[in-house]
């Protein structure tokens, strides 16, 4: 019979930030502007702001109430029940859906309503068919 090994403690992800403590961590590292962002937590080294506010909810109590989805979805889900729970008054550095970036945000934006009814579904007219013999 084969033993199996135990994962180190250190390999192990630690998931015991509540609330406060991701919006914490979030908090501190808001002003960073290097190139590369350290967790505090495991030392994962992540290249953009949004990559990093979704993995920091790896190491929250949350992580493993919507186990068995794909990681991007838990991140939602978690988001998603926070806020329905209006457990925090501003919770805009929590979401992670839309793009942090100011350029993307334009360039996703319609510029007009014009341009915003191009985005909406057109409606097919209806052929007339004469159907007499």
């Amino acid at each position: 019979m084969a033993s199996v090994t135990p994962i180190p403690t250190n390999l192990k992800i630690k998931r015991d930030l509540e609330l406060n403590d991701v919006m914490e961590v979030l908090t501190r590292y808001k002003s960073y502007d290097g190139s590369e962002i350290i967790c505090c937590i495991c030392d994962k080294v992540y290249k953009s702001r949004v990559c990093f506010t979704k993995h920091i909810w790896e190491h929250s109590v949350y992580w493993d109430t919507f186990d068995g989805v794909k990681n991007h979805e838990r991140v939602l889900s978690i988001q998603a029940a926070i806020i329905l729970c209006q457990q925090v008054t501003n919770s805009s550095g929590l979401v992670v859906a839309w793009p942090c970036d100011k350029k993307q945000r334009e360039d996703l934006s319609p510029k007009s309503d014009h341009d915003a009814r191009k985005l909406l579904p057109r409606k097919r007219k209806r052929e007339l068919i004469d159907c007499s013999v």
